[in-house]
């Protein structure tokens, strides 16, 4: 038995942070559990007993602390600003203690320190521009986390079609390292970074592609872009999550609309080859997540309520449906990190 954390909006019947518990013997999920009641936890990251989430109080908005207890997750502490939007992502930097949110609709991010009394916001950055799409008026900041090296830290942009990186200083605070430009009107919503070759994969939200790049001392040069589509596709959709396979072989993308997920093959070079589009029996694959083994992946799907599990195939990638369940408003999927 594994448990996994689903964040979601709490617009209707959702009321907070729930768990869901994946039967790894029988390929089944069991007991989605409401855990603690949040306004709005869309996003967060969980490591061991405990959650880092984005949560709103009234006229605040930021990041909290949540521990885990016979009766639930109780929240310890919280980063709060007054008269600002809910943060979409949220990441924990270990080896510095800082915990990093992306405020798309005020298109900043924040570095906020955990200490013994609680946290602090440490540095706030503010991006600025625009670009072609109607959804590109402003600056999104949609992503923000380190490298796997744990030396810059990876900033998309959605609104400029920027992806930022940043060094952080001794003082905790941001330094812009560089920025890469993606074709206008892509996108950039998250990425995920190859373990072993330096590729880095970036997903378009609204263009619907990816782009391969390669990645070095901080600095993303293009090497090629995809579809996340099929040719015979002409309907609205919008990219949303994106994984890679621990063992580099495999890349995961959900495709809002035609509800889908995509499968690549990652081949010796870094570049990508479609194995095969899944339907994700429900409506829009906001988030996905694999399970700690990767031997499964678990969908949330924003619209529907559906909570949908697949079986991976290592050696192919393939996916194949076992079973779902009714996880209301889920917009994350979080498998536990030790």
């Amino acid at each position: 038995m594994e448990t996994l954390v689903l964040g979601g909006y709490t617009r209707d019947t959702n009321k907070g942070i729930s768990t869901v518990v994946l039967d790894t013997e029988q390929g089944k999920l069991h007991d989605v559990i409401l855990q603690a009641e949040v306004n709005s936890p869309t996003y967060l990251e969980a490591i061991g007993d405990f959650v880092f989430t984005v949560v709103k109080e009234d006229d605040w908005a930021g990041i909290g602390l949540f521990e885990k207890e016979e009766t639930g997750y109780r929240q310890i502490t919280t980063a709060l600003t007054k008269d600002v939007n809910p943060p979409c992502y949220v990441s924990f930097d270990r080896q510095r203690q800082l915990v990093y949110s992306a405020n798309y609709h005020q298109g900043f991010f924040e570095i906020t320190q955990l200490t013994d009394e609680g946290l602090e916001i440490v540095d706030s950055v503010q991006h600025e521009g625009s670009s072609i799409h109607d959804n590109q008026k402003s600056a999104h900041v949609h992503y923000v986390q380190m490298d796997r090296a744990n030396e810059c830290l990876l900033v998309c942009d959605l609104g400029t079609d920027e992806v930022y990186t940043y060094r952080i200083l001794e003082d905790n605070t941001a330094q812009e390292v560089a920025r890469y430009n993606s074709a206008k009107g892509f996108g950039p919503r998250h990425l995920v970074q190859h373990p072993s070759l330096p590729i880095i994969y970036i997903i378009g939200e609204l263009s619907n592609e990816i782009d391969i790049c390669a990645y070095q001392n901080g600095i993303l040069t293009h090497i090629e872009t995809v579809s996340l589509l099929p040719d015979t596709y002409t309907e609205w959709s919008g990219a949303a999550a994106i994984r890679i396979s621990q063992d580099g072989r495999f890349v995961y993308a959900s495709n809002r609309g035609h509800n889908s997920i995509v499968v690549y093959k990652v081949l010796e070079t870094g570049l990508l080859e479609v194995v095969e589009w899944v339907n994700t029996r429900g409506h829009i694959p906001r988030d996905f997540n694999f399970n700690r083994t990767q031997e499964f992946i678990i969908v949330g799907h924003q619209e529907d309520g559906v909570l949908a599990l697949f079986k991976r195939d290592h050696q192919t990638g393939k996916l194949t449906y076992l079973d779902q369940k009714i996880a209301p408003e889920c917009v994350c999927v979080a498998s536990i990190q030790s």
